[in-house]
């Protein structure tokens, strides 16, 4: 079967953003706390390519959101974008961290370089560590099942007496938000 995935581009960040702005932000980036992966489009043909990250690192962690590698919170991918305008030099020099690290990857998106790759890699990360249940659903619970096949693989559905069985697989993370909207299955 096919993982999906639900794609979501947020705001960009600014430095110094007041408190009240990252309150007003905080709707807009509610799919940045429950994801299960970041992106992090970074320009790294920027001068302030690096205080630009300590800045997004900032306002994830005054969102709650551990970026760090412990495992606790989203896994982070850095997208190091505009490669096509590097100095040779910087560019192998890039090249060389980036090989080093499975969570960044270098593309251009004026010319495409690296896109596909990158493509890859995500699509062979998304469903990692996915948990499969079995549950059955009254058939009233249209939006729990709409919900399930939103956001997850539903394997199989069978109805049965008004009642409806459904296999399917999910992030962990996606089971706890379901729990918390559809009630806790056994």
């Amino acid at each position: 079967g096919i993982e999906k995935a639900i794609l979501s581009d947020t705001v960009g960040f600014v430095s110094d953003l007041p408190t009240q702005l990252v309150a007003a932000f905080r709707a807009t980036l509610e799919e940045v706390i429950s994801a299960d992966i970041i992106i992090h489009v970074r320009d790294i043909a920027h001068p302030s390519s690096k205080a630009q990250r300590a800045d997004v690192l900032q306002i994830l962690g005054g969102l709650g959101i551990d970026a760090d590698e412990d495992g606790s919170g989203p896994a982070m991918i850095e997208l190091w974008n505009k490669i096509d305008l590097l100095q040779p030099e910087k560019r192998e020099e890039y090249e060389n961290i980036a090989a080093k690290l499975d969570s960044v990857f270098l593309i251009s998106a004026e010319t495409g370089e690296g896109v596909e790759q990158f493509k890859q890699a995500l699509s062979s990360r998304i469903g990692i560590g996915n948990q499969e249940r079995e549950l059955l659903l009254s058939g009233g619970e249209g939006e729990a099942l709409s919900w399930l096949y939103g956001r997850g693989r539903v394997q199989s559905e069978e109805a049965d007496d008004g009642q409806i069985l459904v296999r399917a697989s999910l992030s962990p993370r996606n089971w706890g938000q379901f729990d918390k909207l559809f009630g806790a299955r056994v």
